[in-house]
This record gives C-alpha cells, sequence and structure tokens, in this order.
C-alpha cells in the first residue's frame, strides 16, 4: 500500500467522477428554484425566498460535523454510501412540489447529501495522496465538483426555458444520484487505512484513536488560531456563494436579463470557479497556502463589488468571472490548509469541523442577507457582501498563518 495518486489512480480517479455527480445534483437546482420561488409560488419576501438556502446550509453544516467524526470510526465509503441515499428524493421532491415547505424540505436532504457526500470524496482523495499532492488533490476535488456544478446549472436552466421549470430539468439530477449510489456501492474502496498510514510515518503523530468531538471542535472554533481563522475565511466565502446562488438571480431577474443570460452568468462564475482549481491547488503546493487564499479573498471582494457597480450583462460576466477565479483560489486551499494543521487520524473529526462553521454560512447568510433585502433591496445586499469580504481580507491578512509544512518555520501550529 502506497500514498500517491500514480499508485492510487483507478481510486482516486473515481472519486473524481463521484465529486461530479456530487456537484451536479446540487447544481441542478441552483438557477432554477429562486427563479421558482417568485414565478411558480409566488413569494415576494426576501426571507422567505431564502429560506431554502438557509435549510440546505444548516442540515449540510450540522453533518459535516458529525460526517467526519463518523468516517473515522466506520470508514469514509459507509458514509458516502448514506449520503447518496438520502439525495435520491431530492430531485422528485423538487420537480413535483405542491407548495414552497417541500422545496424546504427537499433542501433539508440535499444539504445532508452534500455534508456527507462531498465530505467523503475530499477526505478520501487526501487520504489516498498523503502530504505531498494535498494541494493538487484538493483542487482536482473542487475542481470537478464545481465543474459538475456549473455543467448542471447551465444545461437546467436551458432545459427550463425550452420545457419549463418543472419537471423536466430534474430528470438528469435523479439519474446523476443513482449513479453516483451504485458506483460507490460496487467499485468504490475505503481509504481511511490509507490515512493511519500516513499517521504511522508522521513525525508528529501521537495517537491512531480518533479525536474526541468536544476537543476537536475547541481545536479548530478557538485554540488553533490557524484553524479558527481559516473557518472564518471559509464562513465569509459562503456568504459570497449564498449571494450568487440567492440573491444574484433575483437581481438580475428585476433588471431584466433573461434565464439563460442569468444562467449565464451563473454559469461563467461556478465554471471559472472549478476549471481554475485544477491549478490553484497545485499551485499552493508550491507557493504555500497564504497567499492563494488572501488573493481568492480580494478577488472575491471585487468581483462581488463589481456585480454592485455595473449595470451591463457583459460586465456582470465578468464580475461573476473574478469572483469565481477568487473562490478558486480560496476554497481548495481552505481544506488543503486545515489537513496541513490537523493530524492524519483526525483528518476527518477536525475536517468536520471545518466544513460545519465554512458551510453554517449559508444558514447565517440566507437568514441576513434575506432580511437586508426585504429591508432594503436586493442591490445593497450585493454591497453588504462585498464589504464583509474586505473586513475578513484584512483581518486575514494579520491573521493567518502560512501552514504548507515545508514552509512551516513554527512547527507549533500543528496540533497532536
Amino acid at each position: 500500500m502506497k500514498l500517491g495518486i500514480k499508485a492510487n489512480r483507478t481510486q482516486f480517479f473515481l472519486l473524481v467522477l463521484l465529486v461530479v455527480f456530487v456537484g451536479a445534483l446540487l447544481g441542478s437546482e441552483r438557477t432554477i428554484v429562486p427563479v421558482m420561488a417568485e414565478d411558480t409560488f409566488h413569494l415576494t419576501n426576501g426571507m422567505l425566498i431564502l429560506s431554502f438556502i438557509a435549510t440546505f446550509g444548516l442540515s449540510k453544516a450540522i453533518v459535516n460535523l458529525f460526517a467526519g467524526h463518523w468516517s473515522d470510526r466506520v470508514g469514509r465509503k459507509k458514509v458516502l454510501m448514506w449520503g447518496w441515499i438520502i439525495g435520491l428524493p431530492v430531485p422528485v421532491l423538487l420537480a413535483f412540489a405542491p407548495n414552497w415547505n417541500w422545496v424546504i424540505g427537499a433542501n433539508i436532504l440535499l444539504g445532508l447529501n452534500q455534508g456527507l457526500a462531498w465530505t467523503m470524496t475530499s477526505v478520501g482523495k487526501i487520504d489516498l495522496v498523503g502530504p505531498q499532492g494535498r494541494g493538487l488533490a484538493v483542487g482536482i476535488d473542487e475542481g470537478a465538483g464545481y465543474l459538475g456544478l456549473a455543467a448542471s446549472g447551465w444545461v437546467t436552466a436551458l432545459l427550463a426555458a425550452k420545457f419549463g421549470l418543472r419537471p423536466i430539468p430534474f430528470v438528469l439530477a435523479e439519474v446523476v444520484a443513482l449513479l453516483g449510489l451504485l458506483s460507490t456501492i460496487t467499485l468504490l474502496r475505503e481509504t481511511r487505512e490509507f490515512a493511519l498510514l500516513e499517521h504511522t510515518q508522521s513525525s508528529h503523530a501521537k495517537s491512531l484513536s480518533p479525536l474526541d468531538l468536544k476537543d476537536a471542535f475547541a481545536e479548530t472554533t478557538w485554540k488553533n488560531p490557524g484553524l479558527s481563522t481559516l473557518s472564518l475565511d471559509g464562513q465569509i466565502n459562503k456568504w459570497s456563494d449564498t449571494l450568487m446562488w440567492g440573491i444574484m438571480p433575483l437581481y438580475l431577474a428585476s433588471e431584466h436579463v433573461s434565464l439563460p443570460q442569468i444562467g449565464l452568468v451563473a454559469g461563467v462564475y461556478a465554471g471559472t470557479w472549478g476549471l481554475a482549481q485544477f491549478g490553484t491547488g497545485l499551485l499552493s503546493d508550491h507557493i504555500g497556502r497564504r497567499k492563494p487564499i488572501l488573493m481568492g479573498l480580494t478577488l472575491n471582494a471585487i468581483g462581488v463589488l463589481g456585480l454592485y457597480l455595473f449595470h451591463h450583462v457583459g460586465l456582470w460576466v465578468l464580475s461573476a468571472g473574478l469572483g469565481g477565479l477568487g473562490t478558486a483560489l480560496l476554497y481548495p486551499n481552505l481544506s488543503s490548509a486545515v489537513s496541513d494543521i490537523a493530524p492524519p487520524a483526525h483528518r476527518g473529526g477536525i475536517t468536520g469541523v471545518f466544513r460545519l462553521w465554512r458551510d453554517g454560512g449559508y444558514a447565517v447568510a440566507a437568514l441576513l442577507l434575506g432580511a437586508i433585502s426585504t429591508a432594503s433591496s436586493l442591490h445593497m445586499t450585493i454591497l453588504v457582501v462585498g464589504i464583509l469580504l474586505l473586513m475578513t481580507t484584512i483581518l486575514s491578512w494579520w491573521r493567518l498563518p502560512e501552514t504548507l509544512p515545508r514552509l512551516v518555520v513554527h512547527q507549533h501550529q500543528k496540533i497532536g
């Protein structure tokens, strides 16, 4: 048994295919559901419209906490399999929902699916490659997932424009969920044994026993400055993504932009995010995690502020591309940095807490951005997110350490 992509290429690229399916299931609703809220269910209250994102984010964040913890005990494959099983009803519920409560229920299940499935495809790749190719592995994971998301979002927007919002656009999502479950059951092998191998080779290893959940929570949330800063950065990045998911389609629709053009803006954002991650993860293996993360926060802020300042579809597409590039620099390297700091045997639990805070941003942002849009306007909501991104960037420049092992001078950033 050896660590590395080459030595484990079949399983690694199976996990890549699986994360494409995970992203595609999520992407199937990102363009359509915000429009459904107004056109199908005639909702006008911003908080009510964004409630589907809040429930998605809350369920995903909570299950993230336990998914990593469970996977350190029962293995990655079982957790991933349950993620697919929970995701199977989602497209059917969205396609035939008689009222908005059904959409909210579907998004609770979708959050559980994403928290279990995406966490396990990411952790599984990190298990296989070991410390040397960690950034590349996470970049490939996130890149493939968000390419699946972007492609699915664009295709469903085209299907919706031709056949209506429901039910045809959701057929593809159901096929994807079935393929994901069958591939996991029949083809995927367990990867936790690779994490244990890496742990035995690690100079800072103290115990092969999984970390207690409360200890993992404390280390990630406040005890370790690197982990706490990374968790904050992940939280605020989800505010930006919530904006692009829930607010941007409504804002562009209010500006009389067509559904295919809205799908284009959303697709450029997610597509740039997805494609660029194939390079940004590898980049961080060479220059460190800190620089890409900080540059990513900066570009993300510029992209959001561009959406606020400009009033032309071409410039909105450009802003979405900048925001997507910023997220590509930021997103995979947050996970890589967390894995740099966490001992391999404790990776699942610590990653779960990080993803709790990161994906909890969906729930917090949906509630607050919905309230802001109701109290003021969609346009003002975009400005608020841009300012928050700038403030987080400044804080992270001051507080975020370098975590790439060969560049770290002070090894006390490691937790044992």
